[in-house]
């Protein structure tokens, strides 16, 4: 191959597989103030945390979820990450009143703010949840 043509093709290849150039996803950190949109749906997981559910109790659990509109990137922490291109989060509403709201929202786009953290016991289904503080709109 001829030299002239192979160095940039290697820089080419080397810098758009780096994070100097990026890919416009945002970075956020856990645990710090953040403000996502996205859509508002209800997911089921299935209820075998401690086994087969016992019986009366449902054989699925329903959850919040916010179908971001565009993917972020969440850094690392002690509890877990990093997390590349996240297309959903966990809501958890931080009180009754959010959590209202919430599903009144469910199938509708909202803006979302609250503080990022990585799932850490059996109820959390996604690997990113957001602490819901205030639902914008």
């Amino acid at each position: 191959m001829n030299k002239k043509l192979f160095y940039p093709i290697l820089l080419l290849f080397v810098f758009s597989n780096c994070s100097l150039i990026g890919d416009g996803t945002k970075n956020y950190k856990t645990n710090t103030d953040i403000i996502v949109s996205g859509k508002v749906v209800i997911q089921q997981f299935e209820n075998n945390v401690s086994g087969d559910p016992e019986p009366g109790e449902p054989a699925y659990i329903d959850y919040y979820v916010l179908n971001l509109d565009t993917p972020i990137n969440v850094l690392a922490d002690k509890v877990g990450g990093p997390e590349r291109k996240v297309k959903q989060i966990q809501i958890a509403p931080s009180d009754a009143n959010l959590t209202k709201a919430i599903n009144q929202s469910v199938n509708k786009s909202v803006t979302v703010k609250g503080e990022l953290f990585y799932a850490n016991t059996v109820y959390h289904y996604t690997k990113v949840l957001i602490f819901c503080n205030e639902i914008l709109k």
